[in-house]
């Protein structure tokens, strides 16, 4: 069985026909940005998090999801992310800008390989 991939927005296809080679997606049907409560209640049988710079994933939304091993950032930044917490439970915090967005591989890395290099994590090629 596939991990579970949770997308706070839809992705351009191609990185969605590479996600799905790893993942089973669930992805945000609206096209909106969703409320807190709503990825609160998306995110709880989540493995892995795509989100985007307007989603804020603070340490309520980060309790509401058990099983969450990472979280990746589609843009540039972190602002958005309580990295700190996240590292704390043992998530790994990358992010996707660019020719990485499709290359999100990084299920299965310990936390401590979190990286604050803007242009990609430590555990992607």
């Amino acid at each position: 069985m596939k991990p579970l991939l949770f997308l706070t927005r839809l992705l351009p296809e191609p990185a969605i026909k590479l996600l799905e080679d790893n993942f089973t997606l669930k992805i945000n049907p609206y096209n909106r940005s969703l409320t807190k409560q709503e990825i609160m209640e998306n995110i709880k049988d989540a493995d892995a998090l795509i989100c985007l710079l307007t989603d804020i994933i603070d340490k309520e939304i980060i309790d509401a999801a058990p099983k969450l091993k990472v979280i990746s950032n589609y843009a540039v930044g972190y602002n958005n992310i309580d990295v700190e917490y996240a590292i704390k439970c043992g998530i790994v915090v990358c992010n996707t800008p660019a020719r990485t967005h499709a290359r999100f591989r990084c299920r299965s890395v310990p936390a401590r390989s979190y990286s604050p290099t803007p242009n990609r994590c430590n555990c992607c090629p």
